[in-house]
């Protein structure tokens, strides 16, 4: 348990206040989820696909899986 501790700090991560759970990583099914619906506005995919994520999670995730797709679409 201390390991994760030290871990997660040096990751930078903390534990959201309104979580019982704390950090939780997103599955590759969510974020399989998330880029077959890119479509939908942050809230949509927050208040329809993630109910129990903040938008500003889902936003923030949605902005990395972005920056993921233009990487490999310039390095492929």
């Amino acid at each position: 348990m201390q390991c994760q501790l030290i871990m997660a700090k040096r990751l930078g991560l903390k534990k959201s206040r309104s979580s019982e759970a704390g950090f939780r990583p997103w599955s590759d099914e969510e974020w399989t989820l998330l880029e077959k619906n890119m479509h939908l506005s942050v809230a949509e995919q927050q208040a329809i696909l993630f109910p129990d994520r903040t938008k500003k999670t889902v936003k923030k995730t949605r902005g990395r899986l972005i920056k993921n797709i233009r990487k490999n679409k310039g390095g492929a």
